[in-house]
């Protein structure tokens, strides 16, 4: 990928003659500085010379170039602007101002920048090719064909051109034309890995299985740890009746991501076509003389630091506090843990909040057009160090209130796609498979509506396609928002659930062509009313078919059994899950489903509001379960506690289940009117051994007291994100 900044050869000597030596001579340095990527000193050099000639275009050009190496990409917009205005006829200027817009997320304004940049020079390819990049992110895929056509009648061999016409014929399912030039691309760019599976999926989607598994081929010997590419060949292969070559292929996959549902799925099905014996890559059977150890060996000691700051993850969640006590300013919002570019490596996003005006207006939404409340996509670089991606991957956009995220692989096509819960419309973010996603919302129809919480993926009906369910809270408006605690200065709280109506969840059964059916109200859920924030996925009674549990927050939990993948019944009554020991509903908001007693069947733990404790549910293998909170020690542990986001994992490789759970009070009050609860409320990491827990305590748990999951910021400090200039070869 060649890095475009600008041809700093040319703009060197742009300067006018009447400009003195010394402020011209500063002004080369920067473009030198610039050209070999020491951007620290070429800003100091471009600062000097518009302090020598504080209306030297040439040197805020520069500076707003020096400024987007560094990823500074606001402060890139300001030189650039005022390059713009001392000298409006710069099409460079315009150029770099839609690349720096690009880079900052702001793509509305990008359009109208590189537009001018065309207008001035229209012989500029580079800016054609980053306005049709621009369109195909918004969705205006004929103005983007358009763009790339014009970019690649003045330089042909364009191959990012190509990949991005190619790219938006896919996105119009225009896949002859897709194919066309997408092989183009791969012809100029034969030992890029990239290139070939690009072309492998559209021959895939054109129906021609042999040249697909033969480019898949390509993308494999060119890079080895390609899981997607394996995975494809699989199902190419598959297509082609080549049974064992398509094995072959899935183990490959497994091999190098064995947590690859899609094609341990499809590897179990090829595996019982030709008639062996299902299991893991490359299993072997059990020896029945060896002996069964009866614990693991004891664990090393186990503790965690803190490397935030040293990791370059400067996310902050942005709740946009109002004094109006707007109850979706309560929500902390969820993150995700995903690998997007299949490089093995765990990469981080995070959703955000939007702008609240205080009040908020009538028929007004919030407002997520400032690059302050943007969700953040980091890329894990492998060397402890993250890098913020989200405008380079498509998700500097968003709308709506941000709350959860979920992850899974929708359409089989072994990259991981992404979908975000807001109050207001949801997204859903197909994994383009080349380090972007794009947002298919609208054809996929999933947006939902109301106020949703959390999502997850599943696959319901047993068909090997990954369905989708969405939890939602409660019916809450800007204009209906009761005032709640005392009526004194700073004593307004926020409202108890009790004061809103609740909401019905959502099940969508993906139909594998790209689009997805709202079941909801076959499967029953539009009968079950609650205040739902948590949801989690297991086979809790062994009979092979996913069910769910979701936590409601002050109404009964609900267990819905999947009764063949058809209705989902709510049975949390008689299975012992719906209430408390004491017959009482709690405010559910986190939850869990797995096994932490070791017996093979999943448990529940759900998070609550503080003095209520935890809740904490055995399986007793019979469809039911039995509240082990008191005897399991979880009680003593969370009675002063309000926690969000939970997960049982073992961390210290003992071989049993411990509990994390992210912590702070719902009530930004709470200590005005008690003298023993806290807002800011540290994690929570409680050591298990297979039947009670304990808290592991600050020799394990690196937590300081400081805000976590579910508190709302005390303050609103701007954090700017870094992000890396783009290139006219994309």
């Amino acid at each position: 990928m060649r890095r475009l900044l600008l041809s700093c050869a040319c703009l060197a000597g742009a300067a006018a003659a009447a400009v003195p030596v010394s402020v011209e001579a500063q002004t080369k340095r920067g473009w030198a500085l610039c050209k070999s990527e020491r951007y620290e000193e070429a800003v100091a050099a471009f600062q000097d010379a518009l302090r020598g000639d504080p209306a030297f275009s040439s040197a805020y050009l520069g500076l707003g170039v020096a400024y987007s190496g560094l990823g500074r990409h606001d402060a890139a917009v300001d030189a650039l602007q005022q390059a713009i205005r001392l000298r409006p006829g710069q099409a460079e200027a315009h150029y770099n101002l839609g690349v720096a817009l690009q880079r900052a997320g702001r793509l509305e304004e990008a359009a109208p920048a590189l537009q001018k940049a065309v207008a001035l020079e229209p012989d500029y390819a580079a800016a054609w090719s980053n306005l049709g990049w621009t369109y195909a992110r918004v969705g205006a895929y004929g103005k983007a064909l358009d763009a790339y056509h014009r970019a690649l009648r003045l330089r042909p061999d364009d191959a990012a051109a190509l990949s991005g016409l190619g790219t938006t014929y896919g996105n119009l399912e225009r896949w002859a034309e897709a194919v066309e030039a997408l092989q183009r691309a791969a012809a100029l760019k034969a030992a890029d890995a990239g290139a070939q599976y690009d072309l492998g999926r559209a021959y895939a989607k054109l129906g021609r299985p042999r040249d697909a598994a033969e480019a898949y081929r390509r993308a494999v010997r060119l890079r080895p740890d390609f899981a997607a590419a394996h995975f494809n060949l699989g199902l190419a292969l598959g297509d082609l009746g080549q049974s064992a070559e398509a094995i072959d292929a899935f183990r490959g996959t497994l091999r190098i991501d064995p947590g690859h549902v899609a094609a341990r799925f499809n590897l179990e099905r090829a595996l019982l076509a030709s008639g062996d014996a299902v299991g893991a890559p490359e299993q072997k059977a059990a020896d029945p003389n060896r002996a069964r150890p009866r614990d693991p060996p004891p664990p090393a000691h186990a503790s965690f630091t803190d490397v935030t700051e040293a990791s370059g993850i400067v996310f902050r969640h942005e709740n946009s506090p109002t004094t109006s006590k707007y109850l979706i300013e309560t929500m902390g919002g969820g993150v995700a843990l995903l690998d997007y570019d299949g490089d093995g490596r765990l990469d981080v996003f995070f959703t955000n909040g939007a702008a609240l005006t205080d009040p908020m207006p009538v028929g007004a939404e919030p407002d997520k057009s400032s690059p302050r409340f943007a969700n953040r996509l980091y890329r894990n670089k492998g060397d402890g160090t993250f890098e913020d991606v989200t405008s380079r991957a498509g998700l500097a956009g968003g709308r709506g209130y941000g709350m959860g995220a979920a992850v899974g692989d929708y359409d089989n096509d072994g990259f991981a796609d992404l979908y975000v819960t807001n109050y207001g419309a949801n997204v859903l973010y197909r994994n383009d498979g080349d380090g972007t996603f794009t947002d298919v919302t609208a054809r996929a129809r999933v947006a939902a509506g109301g106020w949703s919480a959390s999502a997850g993926f599943f696959d319901y009906d047993n068909d090997g396609r990954l369905d989708l369910f969405v939890t939602r809270y409660v019916d809450f408006t800007f204009a209906a928002n009761p005032y709640c605690g005392e009526r004194r200065p700073g004593y307004r709280e926020y409202c108890h659930p009790r004061n809103f109506r609740g909401m019905t969840n959502l099940l969508f059964r993906n139909n594998g062509d790209g689009t997805f059916a709202d079941v909801s109200a076959e499967a029953g859920l539009t009968k079950l009313v609650g205040k739902s924030l948590g949801v989690a996925f297991a086979d809790y009674d062994g009979d092979g078919r996913m069910d769910v549990y979701v936590a409601n927050d002050s109404v009964p939990a609900f267990l819905l059994h999947n009764e063949g993948g058809r209705r989902l019944a709510d049975v949390a009554l008689t299975a012992g899950v719906a209430y408390n020991e004491e017959g009482a509903a709690v405010a559910g908001m986190g939850a869990d489903f797995a096994d932490y007693d070791g017996d093979g069947r999943p448990d529940v733990f759900v998070t609550t509001l503080s003095g209520e404790t935890y809740s904490l549910y055995r399986n007793r293998r019979d469809e039911g379960f039995v509240y082990t909170t008191r005897v399991s020690g979880v009680a003593q542990a969370t009675l002063s506690f309000s926690g969000w986001g939970t997960r049982f994992f073992d961390y210290d490789n003992d071989g049993r289940k411990d509990l994390f759970v992210a912590q702070g009070h719902v009530l930004d009050t709470i200590e005005l009117t008690s003298d023993h609860l806290r807002y800011q409320q540290p994690p929570l990491l409680l050591k298990g051994d297979g039947e009670r827990f304990v808290d592991a305590g600050p020799d394990a748990a690196a937590a300081d007291g400081g805000p976590t999951g579910g508190s709302a910021p005390q303050d609103e400090g701007v954090v700017e994100a870094d992000y890396e200039i783009v290139d006219e070869e994309k």
